[in-house]
This record gives structure tokens, sequence and C-alpha cells, in this order.
């Protein structure tokens, strides 16, 4: 399962298959282009647990030191420019896709 919410709008996809890149391009790439800040957060399910992450636009959500098989994930995710606020939503599409192999 994947979960994404962008600015407080939330769809789950039953696997990386069923993403709808088109509401993704909607939800980010609009507001950008608006010149608005856009909060993601995202859910995967992975076989080790849950990993939840989130860009740097989303406010009150806290953080902790990513546990060891939650790193190659994380690394991933910084990959795609999603731990800054310069990213689209073809670099998000691209994380899901590769992190919920």
């Amino acid at each position: 399962m994947i979960s994404v919410e962008v600015e407080g709008n939330k769809r789950e996809f039953a696997s990386r298959r069923y993403i709808d890149n088109k509401w993704l391009h909607e939800q980010v790439d609009n507001r950008k282009k608006d010149g608005k800040r856009v909060c993601v957060q995202v859910v995967i399910d992975l076989p080790q647990g849950d990993i939840s992450l989130h860009t740097p636009d989303c406010t009150g959500t806290g953080g902790r030191p990513p546990e060891d098989w939650e790193e190659e994930t994380v690394d991933l995710w910084k990959k795609h420019k999603l731990s800054s606020s310069d990213f689209n939503a073809g670099d998000l599409i691209a994380f899901l896709w590769q992190a919920s192999k």
C-alpha cells in the first residue's frame, strides 16, 4: 500500500501500478505553477514495516533518525530531490515507483 497526501488531499494506491500520475501532476505541479509551497507526505508499506516521509514544506511533522532498514528508501527520497522544495511531480512519481518495488 502507498499513501500520498498533498496539502490535505489524500490518495491510497494498492501498489505502484495503480499510482495516479495525472492526479499527482495536478496536485503538485499546478500548485507550484501558482507559486505555492507544496507539502507532500508519503507512507509506504515495506516488508520490514511502514516508512513515512515528508517534503520540507510540511509543518508540524516530527522526525527521527532512520532505522538501518530505512536508509535505502531515505537515500532514494533525497536522490529524487524530495528532501528539498525543488521537486516536481515527476520526481515524486519516480520515487514512488522505485521505493515500492
